[in-house]
């Protein structure tokens, strides 16, 4: 169970369990290993866990494919401490269509929907966990009416670890701005 605390301790600070539900939830749980550069998720696979990232950092994205080139388009960017997964794909059990790379190498704690299921079907207290990860989204900076200056000074108050963990390409597309804009607007606020 201590190698599951920090995500165990995530969990009790949005549901509020009993010890004896967290090592219910603890026998559900499962720790990977991604080294950098490899895939957790790729286009076509059906997402079956919710992943809590508990070393390293990960990109969630999607390539959206043109007659001429394919454009990469980072929907997510995680560091230690965060929940990530495609959520359509988990909840639907359909195949994604986005991908999720180890920026790093990175340990993921997992926890499946099979496993999420048995838990509540043996007490419905366990409801609770299956609404947390149903909450687990992405921020989607393209449908906010914030301007480019303000997605990113956003971004640098409430994520200050994306910026000192990827590249600034990763980091434009994520807030849906050009490279070019983000220095401008980076130059701006120094």
């Amino acid at each position: 169970m201590e190698i599951y605390k920090a995500a165990l301790a995530s969990i009790q600070a949005s549901c509020g369990f009993s010890n004896d539900e967290l090592d219910s939830i603890a026998g559900i749980m499962k720790l990977i290993h991604v080294p950098a550069g490899e895939h957790l998720l790729k286009k076509g696979e059906v997402c079956p866990t919710m992943y809590y990232l508990q070393k390293g950092s990960a990109r969630y994205y999607y390539i959206h494919e043109t007659d001429d080139l394919d454009s990469d388009i980072t929907l997510g960017l995680y560091t230690a401490g965060k929940w990530l997964g495609d959520h359509h794909s988990f909840t639907s059990r359909q195949p994604s269509r986005n991908n999720i790379v180890a920026f790093d190498d990175c340990d993921f704690v997992e926890i499946d929907l099979g496993g999420v299921h048995r838990l509540i079907a043996d007490s419905q207290s366990f409801l609770k966990l299956g609404i947390m990860l149903n909450k687990i989204h992405i921020i989607d900076y393209a449908a906010t009416l914030l301007s480019a200056e303000e997605r990113y000074r956003e971004l640098l108050q409430n994520s200050p670890e994306i910026l000192q963990t990827f590249p600034l390409k990763y980091i434009a597309s994520y807030l849906r701005i050009s490279p070019e804009t983000m220095s401008r607007v980076r130059s701006r606020i120094k």
